[in-house]
């Protein structure tokens, strides 16, 4: 357990030490006569907080240019400071030898690992990426239609399907269906183009679905027909919202193992990995030039025949937290065309 040299005496604070981490279960604030409050966990991850800003924000001012605090052996009982998330990337943050120093992050050079987690905060659409493929279901003029998609890096959409419902006629209908489709996107602006089709002995289906991005759901139209021996035809033409997999909200992390060698040239490798988790290798090159790197960033297709669709061209800043810094950003993944700035 460790706390900060100085004894801070604040009932918010009162705390336990269990093992190596000790737990304050107040609100996380501090006052003007309070000093710098140090968080701690096993991460290890700091935030500091200061008078007037809430829970995980660092005011831009401080700390100065290097800030230490000593750090020692917290025995049971004793008030302890302690993390409760957060963290921020524009400072690095060491705990050596019972000394915790916070820097102001700077630009090292682009040999070992760093990650981008790309950011534009003028028009978040831009930074993301989505991913549609799962299972899907919706009602379609009173049919039910359920779908699982595939969604490949190169933008097109396979997978299987099934209607099913009650006919105008009164005539059951159960349909196995095959998806082909594509995703298309440009600056946020994503749509997906549908055709769904199948048969039974008795009956066949064949559907178009016109759909957009709007928030956490596709959302278009439906239309076709169901056509069934006894039945007759019935023509559909109606709404169609598709719900998106809650983990699915487009943010995408680059993680890059990089190294360069003595005429500056950059090589590495690294894992594209999407909000739901999916991953695509990668494989990097580059040059420095004052400090920015320009990165060419393609799909790996000897680990993933489809991933060289995904080819991203970035230009970034290496930091001394490990944050990869992007000032451009612009190529294309899953269909979709990313540029930032435009």
């Amino acid at each position: 357990t460790y706390a900060v040299a100085a004894t801070v005496d604040d009932p918010n604070w009162a705390g336990t030490a269990t093992g190596d981490l000790v737990v304050a279960p107040a609100p996380l604030t501090c006052t003007a006569d309070d000093q710098e409050r140090l968080f701690w966990t096993t991460n290890p991850v700091f935030t500091i907080t200061y008078a007037g800003l809430v829970n995980g924000d660092i005011a831009p001012e401080v700390p100065p240019v290097a800030s230490s605090w000593a750090v020692q052996d917290s025995p049971p009982g004793t008030y302890a400071i302690t993390l409760a998330g957060g963290g921020d990337p524009n400072y690095a943050i060491t705990l050596v030898d019972g000394i915790l120093t916070v820097l102001p992050a700077v630009e090292v050079a682009p040999v070992g690992d760093f990650e981008l987690a790309f950011v534009d905060p003028g028009n978040p659409a831009r930074r993301r990426i989505w991913d549609f493929r799962g299972p899907y279901e919706a009602v379609v003029q009173g049919y039910t239609l359920e779908l699982d998609l595939d969604h490949d890096p190169k933008g097109a959409l396979t997978g299987t399907g099934r209607l099913a419902g009650i006919m105008p006629s009164g005539t059951p209908v159960d349909v196995p269906l095959t998806v082909k489709g594509k995703v298309s996107g440009k600056s946020g602006a994503v749509a997906a183009s549908i055709s769904l089709s199948g048969k039974t002995a008795t009956s066949t289906v064949k559907l178009k679905l016109a759909l957009s991005l709007g928030g956490d759901t596709l959302v278009g139209a439906c239309s076709g027909r169901v056509a069934d021996g006894l039945g007759g035809t019935d023509k559909l033409a109606d709404g169609c919202v598709l719900a998106l997999d809650a983990a699915m909200n487009g943010e995408f992390q680059l993680g890059m193992g990089l190294e360069q060698n003595e005429k500056g040239a950059i090589t590495g490798t690294g894992v594209l990995t999407l909000a739901n988790g999916r991953e695509v290798p990668v494989l990097i090159k580059g040059k420095e030039s004052k400090g920015v790197l320009a990165l060419q960033v393609v799909g790996d297709k000897a680990l993933d025949p489809l991933a060289g669709a995904v080819k991203l061209k970035l230009a970034v800043r290496t930091l001394s937290n490990g944050a990869a810094e992007a000032q451009t950003l612009q190529g294309k993944a899953f269909g979709q065309r990313l540029a930032w700035p435009e």
